[in-house]
This record gives structure tokens, C-alpha cells and sequence, in this order.
């Protein structure tokens, strides 16, 4: 039989140990920095261009900037004089909307709106000059009709048997 009396060979064990090793660690980063490159590129071929978005904005920069009062002349004048009536209260006063599209319902299922009209205050009857006007209570709680023209009840100022109040002291 035959065996094998030599000492093992750990010098090899070990390097090729540590070649394993950084080899895994270095493959480790390099897929790392692949898989984010590719994933950056597929992003930005998704994204759409930003020509029109900065059109829009050189645009409105300039009508911030080139109107008749400039937003920052505008800002510093209303930062001075605040809201009173000096700072052109019609510019910056609340004003009810008169725009009846949200009345007129969903495109694909419209309704038809019609502004009602302006209400009218009802007119109230003048009192003709021989009428009393609105009936009493006499008796303390019970409205009875009055004639400007009858006498008043013969107890009209006596307290009744119902009345909780007493009768105020002869005087």
C-alpha cells in the first residue's frame, strides 16, 4: 500500500484562497457599477426632453419681467404700502368668479344651465289711513284683532285671571 507521507501543500491553499477572494469582491463592484450605468442610461431615455419646458419658462420669465410693472417692482410696492386702498384695490380685491363652465356639468354628460334672475324684493302693502296695522294681544298673549275704529275691550287693561303678573300699584 501506498500512501503519501508528504506535507500538504498550504503555500497553494491559501493563495489561491485569496486570489477567490478579491476576485469575488472586485466581479462584486464591477456588476455593481454595470447594473447602475445601464440603469442611468435606460432612465434617461425614458425621460422626455426638457426643450419645451424651458421654452415655457424663458417665456414666462419674460412677461414676469417685461410688463408694464415688473413682479418685482409690483412685490416691493405691495410690501410697502400693504393692501389698503392706495395699492390699487381692484387689482388684489377677491371678485366672485363668473365663469358657469363647472355649472354646465362633464363634457360627456353636459346639463343645461341657465343663470336664474336676480330676485326682486317683494313690495309690502302700505297700511291704508283708517287701518290699525298689525293685530294685538290684548290679553296678554292671545293676538286679537284690533279696529282703529272700535273701542278698546272694557277689560282691556284689568289683568285676568290667567295673566301671572300682578297689577301694578294704584298710583
Amino acid at each position: 500500500m501506498a500512501t503519501d507521507h508528504s506535507p500538504p501543500a498550504l503555500k497553494i491553499i491559501v493563495v489561491a484562497a485569496v486570489v477567490t477572494v478579491v476576485s469575488l469582491i472586485g466581479l462584486k463592484f464591477g456588476f455593481d457599477s454595470y447594473f447602475a450605468f445601464m440603469t442611468d442610461e435606460a432612465a434617461k431615455e425614458k425621460i422626455a426632453p426638457t426643450e419645451q419646458l424651458d421654452k415655457l419658462k424663458a417665456e414666462e420669465q419674460k412677461n414676469l419681467t417685461a410688463s408694464p410693472m415688473p413682479i418685482s417692482a409690483a412685490m416691493s410696492d405691495l410690501a410697502k404700502s400693504g393692501r389698503s386702498d392706495t395699492a390699487g384695490p381692484d387689482l388684489i380685491a377677491p371678485k366672485p368668479s363668473e365663469d358657469l363652465g363647472p355649472l354646465t356639468g362633464w363634457t360627456k354628460n353636459p346639463r343645461k344651465f341657465e343663470v336664474p334672475p336676480k330676485p326682486v324684493a317683494p313690495e309690502l302693502p302700505v297700511p291704508a289711513a283708517g287701518d290699525a296695522g298689525a293685530p294685538s294681544a290684548a290679553d296678554g298673549g292671545t293676538p286679537a284683532a284690533t279696529d282703529a275704529g272700535a273701542a278698546p275691550p272694557a277689560d282691556a287693561g284689568k289683568p285676568h285671571a290667567h295673566d301671572h303678573h300682578p297689577a301694578p300699584p294704584p298710583g
